[in-house]
């Protein structure tokens, strides 16, 4: 964080920060366990070739040298979250709603009208 930024926390910021940002936090933590638990049930597993490659695209786009093992870890971790949400959007089935009986709508014509002038005419 810049100094600037820093210099304007204020223990009052910061509780106000901590309460606006909790509830998507704790939504973001509940998703991404949602996710780790799928790809333990499904046996979801991350290719050795792959891992390496996401590896070597953090590192590249971040400047500063990471800590492999922790590196290593955060990239097999987001391709898991990636695959568990590849697997639920393939299982999804989207269905036609039975029909009603009533009739279906008429077809809505376009009327098109004149522009209405504009204050340079």
């Amino acid at each position: 964080m810049g100094q600037e930024v820093m210099s304007r926390l204020t223990e009052d910021n910061v509780k106000e920060l901590a309460r606006l940002l909790t509830p998507a936090a704790l939504t973001k933590v509940k998703y991404d366990l949602a996710l780790m638990a799928i790809a333990d049930r499904e046996n979801l597993t991350v290719a050795e070739e792959e891992l390496a490659q996401r590896m070597t695209d953090v590192q590249t786009s971040i400047q500063e040298r990471l800590d492999p093992q922790k590196l290593r870890e955060f990239c097999r971790l987001q391709i898991r979250r990636e695959a568990s949400e590849k697997l639920i959007r393939d299982s999804l089935k989207i269905e036609e709603p039975a029909p009603t009986g009533e009739p279906a709508p008429e077809t809505i014509e376009t009327i098109e009208t004149e522009a209405a002038p504009t204050p340079d005419d």
